[in-house]
C-alpha cells in the first residue's frame, strides 16, 4: 500500500493520486499473468495437446496391426474350409481336417502356425507401446510383421517354401525387434 507522495508507482490501495502509473503491483501481476503463469499454462497445454491429438493416430499402429494379426487365422480357417465343408463336417471337424490335401491342407497349416504367433506378436507391441509409445520403428516392426505374416501365409498355400521360410524368419525379426524397442527405452 503506498503512503503519501508515493512515486514507485504502485497504486494498490493508492489514494493519493500517483501520476506514474502501475508499476509494480500492475505490471508484475501482468507480467506473471501474461508471461508466466498464462504463456506457461497455453505452452503446457499446447503441448499436452499436440502429444495427444496424435495419440490416436498412433494407436492404429498398435490396435489395427493386432486386429488383423488376430483376424488372421480365422481368415484362413475360412479359406481351408471354402466349397468342402459341410454341416456334417462340422460334428467331425478334426477328422474332417485330416482328411485335407493340396492347399487346403496347407492353408490349415498356416492357420495353425499363425495361432502359434499370434501371443508373441500380442506380447511384442504391448510391451513396445507401453515401452516407448510414439515409437515410429515399433510401428514399422508391427507393420512389418503384418505383412510378412500375410506373404507367408501365401506362400505357404502356394507351396513356395524357401519364401515361405524366410518370411517365417523375418516375421520372427520383427517380434524380436519389438522386445528390443521396448528394453531400450
Amino acid at each position: 500500500m503506498a503512503v503519501a507522495g508515493d512515486t514507485t508507482g504502485d497504486t494498490t490501495g493508492d489514494t493519493t493520486g500517483d501520476t506514474t502509473g502501475a508499476t509494480t503491483g500492475d505490471t508484475t501481476g501482468d507480467t506473471t499473468g501474461d508471461t508466466t503463469g498464462d504463456t506457461t499454462g497455453d505452452t503446457t497445454g499446447a503441448l499436452v495437446r499436440r502429444r495427444d491429438a496424435g495419440y490416436p493416430v498412433r494407436m492404429i499402429n498398435v490396435v489395427v496391426p493386432l486386429i488383423i494379426a488376430g483376424l488372421l487365422p480365422f481368415v484362413l480357417t475360412g479359406l481351408t474350409k471354402a466349397k468342402g465343408f459341410s454341416g456334417r463336417d462340422n460334428h467331425r471337424t478334426r477328422e474332417w481336417q485330416a482328411t485335407l490335401d493340396g492347399w487346403r491342407k496347407r492353408a490349415y497349416w498356416a492357420h495353425l502356425n499363425a495361432l502359434e504367433t499370434l501371443p508373441h506378436f500380442i506380447a511384442a507391441v504391448l510391451c513396445a507401446h507401453l515401452a516407448q509409445p510414439h515409437s515410429t520403428l515399433a510401428a514399422a516392426f508391427a507393420w512389418g510383421y503384418i505383412g510378412l505374416r500375410i506373404a507367408y501365409s501365401v506362400f505357404y498355400i502356394d507351396d513356395r517354401a524357401p519364401l515361405r521360410s524366410l518370411s517365417w524368419l523375418m516375421s520372427m525379426g520383427a517380434i524380436i525387434g519389438l522386445f528390443v524397442v521396448a528394453l531400450t527405452a
